[in-house]
């Protein structure tokens, strides 16, 4: 039970990783693309304001980042609740004893 305990940890703790880093690359585009867009805005003799292509660029890429940081969040309560269940498993506390039964059989009369 220790070992897929240990490897599911593992597991998330990798993908959190990489959510991660695909946040900060994100990011990092999504504060260009806001420079450009502040840009654009302060030029007086573009009077149409932002091109429609830059703004959808923009609000599609702050939903990703949304997304990402929510499953980052997610698989942080994940991670947390596998290693608190590996801390009680390994200080012999096993769960009450009848967690396994799902449906209760009415006693014969």
């Amino acid at each position: 039970m220790e070992a897929v305990l240990q490897r599911k940890a593992q597991e998330i703790e990798t993908r959190r990783g990489k959510i991660r880093e695909e946040i900060a690359s994100k990011s990092a585009i999504l504060q260009e693309l806001g420079v450009e867009a502040a840009a654009l805005k302060a030029a007086p003799h573009l009077e149409q304001g932002l091109p429609a292509p830059l703004k959808v660029q923009i609000r599609d890429l702050s939903r990703e980042l949304q997304e990402l940081r929510g499953q980052l969040a997610l698989d942080g309560a994940r991670f947390e609740a596998i290693e608190l269940h590996a801390e009680r498993l390994k200080a012999g506390d096993k769960g009450p004893m009848r967690a396994h039964i799902t449906v209760l059989i009415a006693p014969p009369r």
